[in-house]
C-alpha cells in the first residue's frame, strides 16, 4: 500500500539523530539482551539500510532490525542479541554484518532475521560505519578514531591504532583550509592532534576499484589506503567540517557529503576536491547511487539529486518534518531510505513520497 510518511517522531531534532549516532546509550543490565518487538517499530528512528540477496535490511534505535522482501512490507528480525542503536548495516552474499553503539557488531547468515554477537563492550564506544572487501575480510570505523579489522569473516576483530598505522600525510598540517563550520567543535583544530589523541570520530568507510580504501571523519579529515588498510594516509577536504558518507562515483572518483549541505567530489584519490552545488544548506547523512544517478538525503526531508557527471545536484523536501538518515537503490527508478519516522520509498523524481515501514509481529 503507498501512502505518504506519517511524521510520529516530529519531536525528535536532526541534532538529535547526530547525538544518537555520536554518543553510546548503555542499557540497564538487569534487562534483558534481546531487542524487544515492538508494533511501531517500523516508524521508530532508522539510521541505515542495505540490499540484501533477499530483499533489504534496516537497522535503528533499540536494537530494532526490520527486513523486507518487497521494500513495502516490513517484519521485526526474529532475534536480535541487543538493545543498543544500531548505525549501520553492511551485506555481503550470504552474510549481514551491523554495528553500533556499545562497540557493538552483530553477524546475521539467514538474511537478517536472527543474529549473533561478535563483538560487544557496555562501557565501548560507537561504530559508525562497516565494510567488508571479502567475505573475511572486513572494518568497522567509529568514535574517537576507534578503527578494527577483521580477517576471519568477524570471529575475531583487531583493534588498529592509526597513530601506528599512518604515514605521513598527504598535506600540510599547518597550512589553513579554507572554509571552517561554527557548528563543528572539532574544526576549531588547525592539526591531526584530534586524531592523533583520538578524539574525532570516524564517520564512513569505502572501498575503490583496486586495493583503495578511503575513510571520512570530522573536521575535514579522512585517510586513505591503497593498500587494503594495511597503511593509511590522512587527506584533508577544503572545508573544517564533518562528513557524513561517500559515494563511489565515474568509476574511479570520490562523492563526500555532511553538514550544511556541504559535498565535495575527487577523482586523484582524495589528493585535491571540488566543492559541488547541492541546493541546499540541510545536513546530508545519506547517499545511493543507481544508473549514474546521484541521490543524498538529510536533514528535513531533503533529498539531492543529479547525475554523477554533472557538478550541479538540484534539491527538494520531500517530507518536512522527517529527518532522513539513509538510502539504498530499491530498482530502476525507486529508492528505499530510512528516517527518523521509520523507512519509505520513494522516486526522486516525483515529488510523492512512497511506502511507510511497518513491522508485523
Amino acid at each position: 500500500m503507498i501512502r505518504p510518511f506519517k511524521a510520529l517522531t516530529q519531536g525528535v531534532s536532526f541534532i538529535s539523530v547526530i547525538l544518537l549516532v555520536t554518543f553510546a546509550i548503555h542499557a540497564n543490565a538487569e534487562e534483558s539482551d534481546l531487542a524487544e518487538h515492538q508494533p511501531l517499530a517500523g516508524n521508530s528512528l532508522l539510521l541505515d539500510v542495505s540490499k540484501t540477496d533477499e530483499g533489504w535490511v534496516a537497522v535503528g534505535e533499540r536494537g530494532h532490525i526490520l527486513i523486507t522482501s518487497d521494500g513495502e512490507t516490513w517484519e521485526q528480525a526474529q532475534s536480535v542479541p541487543t538493545k543498543s542503536t544500531l548505525t549501520a548495516v553492511f551485506s555481503q552474499p550470504g552474510s549481514l554484518w551491523a554495528v553500533g553503539h556499545d562497540a557493538t557488531i552483530l553477524y546475521s547468515s539467514d538474511g537478517g532475521n536472527n543474529w549473533e554477537i561478535q563483538n560487544k563492550d557496555n562501557d565501548g564506544d560507537a561504530f559508525m560505519d562497516v565494510l567488508f572487501l571479502t567475505q573475511n575480510h572486513g572494518f568497522a570505523v567509529g568514535a574517537y578514531g576507534m578503527l578494527m579489522e577483521t580477517s576471519n569473516a568477524g570471529k575475531d576483530w583487531e583493534f588498529r591504532d592509526l597513530n601506528e598505522d599512518t604515514i605521513e600525510a598527504l598535506f600540510d598540517p599547518e597550512a589553513s583550509v579554507g572554509e571552517a563550520d561554527e557548528d563543528d567543535y572539532m574544526a576549531q583544530f588547525a592539526d591531526l592532534g584530534c586524531y592523533e589523541m583520538l578524539e574525532c570520530h570516524l564517520n564512513s568507510i569505502i572501498a575503490l576499484p583496486g586495493d583503495r580504501l578511503l575513510m571520512m571523519g570530522e573536521r575535514g579529515f579522512g585517510f586513505r589506503s591503497s593498500d587494503s588498510g594495511k597503511s593509511w594516509q590522512a587527506v584533508r577536504l577544503p572545508y573544517e567540517g564533518s562528513m557524513f558518507g561517500a559515494l563511489v562515483v565515474n568509476s574511479n572518483c570520490v562523492l563526500t557529503f555532511g553538514l550544511r549541505g556541504n559535498a565535495f567530489k575527487s577523482c586523484d584519490f582524495a589528493a585535491s576536491w571540488t566543492k559541488l552545488t547541492t541546493g541546499t544548506e540541510a545536513t546530508l547523512m545519506g547517499g545511493a547511487l543507481n544508473r549514474k544517478q546521484i541521490v543524498l538525503v538529510g536533514a528535513g526531508g531533503t533529498v539531492v539529486a543529479g547525475m554523477e557527471n554533472d557538478l550541479s545536484l538540484s534539491s527538494r523536501i520531500v517530507e518536512s518534518g522527517v529527518d532522513f538518515t539513509a538510502v539504498t537503490t530499491a530498482g530502476r527508478e525507486r529508492y528505499l531510505l530510512t528516517s527518523t519516522a521509520g523507512v519509505a520509498m520513494i522516486d526522486p523524481d516525483n515529488k510523492q513520497s512512497g511506502s511507510q515501514g511497518n513491522s508485523n509481529d
